[in-house]
C-alpha cells in the first residue's frame, strides 16, 4: 500500500502531466482515476526505490514484492516499472496485491505486471473485482473483459459489475472468486480471432462449473474500450442485453460462416462444436443443446446424439490424431458415414465430389468409397 500510495501521488505531481493527458484522451476522467487508485511510476530509475528506503522498507522486501530488480552489472537495485500508467491490483478487500504498468510513450513491451510474490498468485486475482462485488450481486450477472483500460472504461460508461481476467483466459482459481458472486457471465474480449480464442477457453472453463454463460459479440478489431468510446455508453449496454448464450453463440458462428449444404463442412461444424456441449454438466442440457446443434445444421438429432454420447466418454476436449496403424476412426469420420448412409441427397454430392486423396488419412476410407461406388450404379444402400 505504501508503494501504491507513491504512484498516487506522482500521477497528481506535475511529473504526472503527461500521464494524466493521456488518461483524459482515454476517456477516463479524475472520478474513475481515484476510484481505481491509478497512479504513474515515473522515468526515475530509483524513485520508488528511494521513497521505499526512505519509508525504512529493505531491499529484500522490495525484492520479494517484486518492486525493484537487481542490477545485472553492479550492485543494488532499480524501480521494476518506469515512465508508466499503474493499476494497483487489489484482493476481494481491496488491499493491493499487484501492480500492472502501461507505458505512457511507445516503450516496450507495452505492459508490465508485477511476477508471483507471497501476497500475489497469477491468475489468483480479477481485476475490479473489490469495487464490483456489490453491483454483481445487485444485477445478477458479472460483466468480464480482458484488460485494465478496458475495465475503465466500462466504469467511466456506469457499467459498475465488470471485472477483468488479466489474461487471455479464466482460470480455476478466478471463476472459484466469481461464484462468491453469481452463476451469470457475460464474457466481453477482443472481437478479433485471439479474443475469439481467448472467449472459447475462457466460457468453457465457467461452462464446465455451472455458470450460465453468454458472449458480447463486438465488431471485428474493436474491444471494449474501443467501442464505448466510438459508439458510446447505450450501444455498449444494447449489446449486453442482446449477448447469446455461449453454445448459441458457437452454433450460429459455425453455420454463419461453413457451407452447411456440403458433407465435410457439416461434418467440420459438428466436430467444433460437440466437445463444448459435452461439457455441460447435465444430460438433459447436453441433449438438449445437441437438438439445437442438429437443426441448425439440419441433421437428424439422432446422429448429433451418437456423437455426443462418443465424445462424452473423453475427457479430451479435441480430438488426438494418432497414426492410422494405432487408432479406431475417428468420432467426425463415423458421423460422415452415418450421414451418407441416411441421406440420398449426400450420398449424390458425395460422388459427384469425392477425390480419393480426401480419404487418405481416414479409418473410413473403404466404406466411402464402397457407398460411392454404389451410388454411382444406382444399387440401394443399406447398414
Amino acid at each position: 500500500n505504501t508503494a501504491a500510495e507513491y504512484f498516487r501521488g506522482m500521477l497528481a505531481h506535475d511529473a504526472g502531466r503527461r500521464c494524466r493527458d493521456y488518461l483524459e484522451r482515454r476517456g477516463i476522467d479524475e472520478a474513475i482515476a481515484k476510484r481505481l487508485g491509478l497512479g504513474y511510476a515515473p522515468e526515475a530509475w530509483e524513485g520508488l526505490r528511494q521513497h521505499l528506503s526512505a519509508k525504512r522498507f529493505g531491499t529484500d522486501e522490495m525484492l520479494k514484492g517484486g518492486l525493484v530488480l537487481e542490477r545485472q552489472r553492479g550492485q543494488g537495485c532499480y524501480d521494476r516499472f518506469r515512465d508508466r500508467l499503474i493499476f494497483p491490483i487489489r484482493d476481494v478487500r481491496g488491499r493491493t496485491v499487484a501492480f500492472g504498468g502501461r507505458a505512457v510513450g511507445d516503450a516496450e513491451p507495452k505492459y508490465i505486471n508485477s511476477p508471483e510474490t507471497p501476497t500475489y498468485t497469477k491468475g489468483g486475482q480479477l481485476y475490479g473485482l473489490d469495487l464490483a462485488g456489490d453491483a454483481i450481486r445487485r444485477e445478477g450477472f458479472a460483466v468480464v473483459v480482458e484488460g485494465y483500460l478496458d475495465l475503465a472504461a466500462l466504469l467511466q460508461a456506469g457499467i459498475d459489475q465488470v471485472v477483468a481476467s488479466l489474461g487471455t483466459a479464466f482460470t480455476p482459481a478466478q471463476a472459484r472468486l466469481l461464484a462468491r458472486y453469481t452463476d451469470r457471465v457475460l464474457v466481453s474480449y477482443d472481437g478479433d480471432a485471439a479474443g475469439a480464442k481467448a472467449t472459447t477457453r475462457s466460457l468453457d472453463l465457467l461452462l464446465e462449473r455451472g455458470f450460465e454463460v453468454r458472449v458480447v459479440e463486438l465488431p471485428a478489431g474493436k474491444d471494449p474500450d474501443d467501442f464505448v468510446r466510438e459508439e458510446g455508453p447505450q450501444a455498449y449496454e444494447q449489446l449486453l442485453r442482446q449477448a447469446p448464450e455461449y453454445l448459441e453463440f458457437l452454433i450460429q458462428r459455425e453455420a454463419r460462416s461453413r457451407e452447411v449444404k456440403r458433407l465435410d463442412e457439416k461434418v467440420a461444424a459438428v466436430n467444433t462444436v460437440l466437445p463444448h456441449i459435452a461439457k455441460l454438466g447435465t444430460p438433459i442440457a447436453r441433449s438438449e443443446w445437441a437438438g439445437r446443434l442438429a437443426d441448425a445444421l439440419h441433421i437428424e438429432d439422432d446422429l448429433v446424439l451418437q456423437e455426443l454420447r462418443a465424445v462424452a466418454k473423453t475427457t479430451q476436449t479435441q480430438i488426438r490424431h494418432r497414426t492410422r496403424s494405432a487408432r479406431a476412426p475417428r468420432w467426425n469420420e463415423t458421423l460422415m458415414v452415418r450421414l451418407l448412409l441416411d441421406s440420398e441427397e449426400q450420398r449424390t454430392k458425395l460422388a459427384e465430389t469425392l477425390a480419393p486423396e480426401d480419404l487418405e488419412k481416414t479409418e473410413v476410407a473403404g466404406i466411402v468409397r464402397t457407398i460411392a461406388r454404389l451410388t454411382g450404379e444406382g444399387r440401394p444402400i443399406d447398414y
